[in-house]
């Protein structure tokens, strides 16, 4: 188990100081930007997995060719080309998921903050 944990959106508050806050507004506040936030989630998961596959076969391809013209690791020509093309393509799908971690709670945070509130966390 892992000491540093994320919460889920949907649990998600960012730190505020809730010194003359108007508990009913902040409540309102805070669903309308996490509504917001999980809006902006669900566009970049559609873009990523709309971007996966062109990374994907762009990273087999490359991979293939680089292998092919190498044959680093491996006794003959074709082995090279299926390694390189394996590395090339799981290469392109890493990339493809590098787009979304912690920018909903990012953009919750600074929905919040826009919001008039004083955030006490840090927005990276």
């Amino acid at each position: 188990m892992s000491a540093c944990t994320v919460a889920p959106l949907e649990i998600y508050e960012p730190v505020v100081d809730h010194f003359s806050v108007d508990p009913v507004q902040y409540s309102r506040d805070i669903t309308e930007c996490r509504s917001v936030a999980a809006r902006a989630m669900a566009l970049a998961k559609q873009r990523q997995d709309a971007q996966m596959a062109p990374n994907i076969l762009t990273g087999f391809l490359i991979g293939a060719t680089i292998g092919n013209a190498s044959e680093i690791g491996s006794e003959t020509r074709k082995d090279s080309t299926k390694q390189g093309a394996v590395f090339g393509a799981l290469a392109g799908a890493v990339e493809s998921g590098d787009d979304v971690k912690l920018g909903p709670r990012r953009i919750m945070d600074r929905c919040i903050a826009s919001r008039g509130y004083d955030l006490l966390n840090d927005i990276p």
